[in-house]
């Protein structure tokens, strides 16, 4: 049953779940086509729905980590960021609109999950973008909007990454010392 998954994050990935097709046909569920990043999606929407959960004790889907060019490399984030942040607001919408729904179990479970996802967004993607006035305005943006979506899943977020809880502590001064040093590099080569 979901409620002996809730506390375990280490479950839901998509390399070991499948779903019913049936209940994802009945469900409309749907990922966003032509983007990186929607194995996220693949897990997170359909489990909204799903009344029973089986854990397998054998892989379903073989994942391989550090090949080139993956989307997950540092040039990868660099180059994909936008659609991470584009996924991460479906994400925000389906809570918003499925949360009042949910159970208080799954609830729980889908804050934490959503909170380790934007907190990546901010801490592995958009912060790997270069120090400008625009990137920080933009990461101030999309940790508001997470606020104005879910204050709980906004104070989860810093339990996922360290970055996020700097940067909030500090009123995100770091980011603008860190844009501030590279303009004086820059100068001196």
């Amino acid at each position: 049953e979901i409620e002996n998954i809730i506390n375990d994050s280490s479950i839901l990935f998509m390399h070991n779940l499948a779903y019913n097709t049936k209940m994802l046909k009945n469900n409309k569920i749907k990922i966003d086509e032509n983007c990186f990043y929607t194995d996220t999606e693949y897990v997170a929407l359909p489990f909204m729905c799903a009344k029973t959960i089986y854990i397998l004790d054998y892989p379903v889907y073989m994942y391989r980590v550090g090949r080139e060019g993956q989307s997950v490399s540092i040039n990868g984030r660099k180059k994909h960021w936008k659609e991470h942040q584009r996924v991460s607001y479906t994400l925000m919408d389906f809570f918003f609109f499925f949360s009042k729904k949910m159970d208080n179990n799954k609830k729980f479970y889908y804050e934490k999950y959503l909170a380790s996802i934007f907190a990546s967004g901010i801490g592995n993607y958009l912060l790997t973008l270069e120090a400008t006035k625009d990137n920080f305005e933009l990461i101030k943006k999309y940790d508001k909007d997470i606020e104005n979506v879910s204050k709980r899943i906004y104070e989860l977020m810093p339990n996922y990454s360290k970055a996020v809880s700097t940067i909030r502590k500090n009123n995100y001064f770091l980011y603008k010392l860190l844009a501030f040093y590279k303009k004086i590099i820059w100068r001196i080569k």
